[in-house]
């Protein structure tokens, strides 16, 4: 994913781009595990998962309007 080409991408590449994100953080797939021994702190909360799954979601809606 690239922020930067985010006007470039599809409907429904980027409601899969958003649902993606919420699953990677839900599983615990990020931080990478390789980026957390250099960046102490950089863990995920329960909360901080649940602010980014919510965005992601209300994402998802505001652009399949």
């Amino acid at each position: 994913m690239n922020f930067s080409e985010w006007g470039r991408y599809t409907q429904r590449d980027t409601d899969g781009l958003l649902k993606n994100i919420c699953r990677e953080v839900t599983s615990g797939g990020m931080p990478l595990s390789s980026y957390t021994p250099l960046h102490p702190g950089s863990t995920l909360s329960a909360e901080d998962v649940k602010t980014l799954c919510d965005w992601t979601n209300a994402e998802r809606a505001r652009l399949n309007h």
